[in-house]
């Protein structure tokens, strides 16, 4: 076994910088800086998205997929396309999300008035109007044993 000491391994053959260029070219002319870069990018953005016209799933009406809304998809890094139009992506976002609220009457059992409240009342549960709920969330009223019966 042969062991070397005291030697120095220099820079490999080739790689020792050249007088008429400096040593790292990319850093030093700025070639690869944050503006650069940017302006690469947003170059290659506008050049890459254009208006688009798509055959909405549902309807079937076409509708435009403008440039700004393919990049505002690439920002987010949505890859896939619409395939529903604006009315028919607002429709099943209500259809999602159940729509509006259903309200039931009901009578406060503090007071006696009649409330609406967006739940089916149930009878082993009380409920109060708003004024009420306030009042009893609040600890200044005490809160119903038993619901009216009405």
């Amino acid at each position: 076994m042969r062991i070397l000491t005291g030697t120095s391994f220099g820079p490999c053959p080739g790689s020792e910088p050249n007088d008429s260029q400096p040593a790292n070219p990319t850093i030093q002319d700025g070639a690869f800086g944050d503006e650069a870069i940017s302006a690469t990018l947003d170059r290659r953005m506008d050049g890459v998205y254009e208006d688009r016209t798509l055959a909405c799933r549902d309807c079937g009406e076409n509708f435009i997929f403008s440039a700004g809304e393919q990049r505002f998809f690439a920002e987010k890094g949505l890859v896939n396309t619409p395939q529903r139009c604006p009315n028919c992506r607002a429709i099943a976002k209500r259809a999602r999300t159940g729509g509006p609220r259903e309200y039931h009457a009901a009578i406060c059992n503090a007071c006696g008035n009649q409330a609406m409240v967006p739940f089916a009342p149930r009878t082993d549960r009380p409920v109060y109007c708003s004024s009420c709920f306030d009042k009893v969330r609040a600890g200044l009223i005490a809160p119903a044993a038993a619901p009216v019966q009405g």
